[in-house]
């Protein structure tokens, strides 16, 4: 997916009406290509601009493609609240999936 605007502005790929806070693309795009993974390269650019390391981006989940049972309950109740799906009352995991299901009309294996 293209990247966002905050992730483009720490980057310091930003257009003319927004400018950048500072240009890091090439200290990180070698670094990656040097083989260094993403935790210790976070770690490395904290000294340099803290804010960079605290971008999160959500993954969206294809429901229908998805073994919902592999996950969390956390990521079923986002699913849920995205959907509109009504979760008062949910204890059980399997609320959670039986509700994701019934919604977008898949059928249980049996």
């Amino acid at each position: 997916p293209p990247p966002s605007r905050p992730q483009c502005y720490y980057m310091g790929i930003g257009d003319k009406e927004l400018g950048t806070a500072g240009g890091v693309k090439r200290e990180v795009s070698g670094s990656l290509s040097r083989g260094i993974n993403a935790k210790r390269l976070c770690t490395r650019m904290k000294k340099q601009d803290a804010q960079m390391c605290e971008l999160r981006y959500e993954k969206k989940v294809d429901v229908k493609n998805t073994d919902l049972s592999k996950l969390r309950v956390k990521e079923l109740r986002k699913i849920c609240d995205d959907e509109g799906i009504p979760t008062k009352g949910f204890n059980e995991k399997g609320e959670f999936i039986k509700a994701i299901k019934d919604k977008f009309g898949i059928k249980d294996e049996m």
